[in-house]
């Protein structure tokens, strides 16, 4: 079970998918410029291999870089586990026979089984106002890398919102008073959150860490057991919430109630998570991650 992407793109406009050849000619344009991967290529998918076993992944990125695990079912011998890593990234070019910028995706991983290594190698071809795309290529194994086996997937991927510049910061309000004392022998007790409810706490970033922790804390109520969480990152599309170490479509996020779940995000960016019945808006939470 080990192979790698080398192929022509798949991309999707409207319900139509084009299946479109990368020419050598493009390399011969202006650039290549590397840069950030145009989609995001995370959660809970399944790559699909010609005339072997379907592999499930559970991937995330972060920046270039994509870990995660894989699996598939080995028959007799159960379920074969490996884990994933590798990365993703773009490349524009200028061509001499059209005007504007061609971006190319290139995705790769390699999955370590117990006993043997698998490399995935894809690349897809960016269109302007097209805001998903699929993934089709080559893998091979790395002991017999001249055995090359075609995969492809189902799901499409979005593309990630730019980077925006965080926003201007309010000023700082004056303290309020403080509260006059209470003639009992009692505490002051805070309100309780009436659900349906998310809420999100301080942010927690360390200086050498790439990422900083969020404690958030959710509940649907009796009357939405069936509530899951969704997240926009910079204001982009809405896309099933995840962590740095909590995939996308992970149980948890499904869960009607939760007190507290930590949550590790990348700086840089702003965040707004949504709590969601359905297709009702429940409630939302929007913070900045400095």
């Amino acid at each position: 079970m080990l192979h790698k992407l080398r192929t022509t793109s798949l991309v999707v406009i409207g319900s139509l998918l084009l299946t479109i050849g990368l020419s050598s000619e493009i390399a011969a344009q202006k650039g290549p410029t590397q840069g950030e991967a145009t989609y995001y290529y995370g959660g809970t998918w399944i790559l699909h291999q010609d005339g072997l076993s379907p592999i499930t992944m559970e991937i995330q990125r972060i920046g270039s870089e994509i870990t995660g695990k894989a699996s598939y079912d080995a028959g007799r011998q159960g379920i074969s586990r490996g884990t994933v890593q590798g990365r993703a990234w773009s490349e524009t070019y200028e061509p001499i026979f059209m005007a504007g910028v061609v971006t190319i995706n290139h995705f790769e991983v390699e999955i370590r089984w117990h006993d043997a290594v698998g490399v995935y190698h894809a690349k897809d071809l960016t269109l302007a106002n097209t805001p998903f795309s699929s993934l089709k290529g080559e893998a091979w194994s790395k002991a017999a890398p001249n055995v090359i086996v075609g995969w492809h997937t189902d799901a499409v991927f979005r593309k990630l919102p730019p980077v925006a510049q965080p926003a201007a910061q309010p000023a700082a309000q004056p303290a309020a008073p403080a509260p006059k004392p209470i003639k009992s022998s009692g505490k002051a007790k805070a309100e309780p959150l009436k659900p349906p409810f998310i809420t999100a706490g301080q942010v927690i970033a360390q200086p050498t860490m790439p990422f900083a922790s969020v404690f958030m804390g959710w509940d649907g109520g009796p009357d939405h057991p069936n509530v899951e969480v969704w997240m926009s990152i910079n204001n982009g599309a809405e896309i099933p919430a995840f962590s740095i170490d909590l995939v996308s479509q992970h149980p948890i996020f499904k869960q009607p109630k939760v007190p507290a779940i930590e949550m590790k995000l990348s700086k840089g960016r702003s965040y707004r998570f949504t709590l969601r019945d359905g297709g009702f808006t429940l409630s939302r939470v929007e913070f900045y991650v400095p």
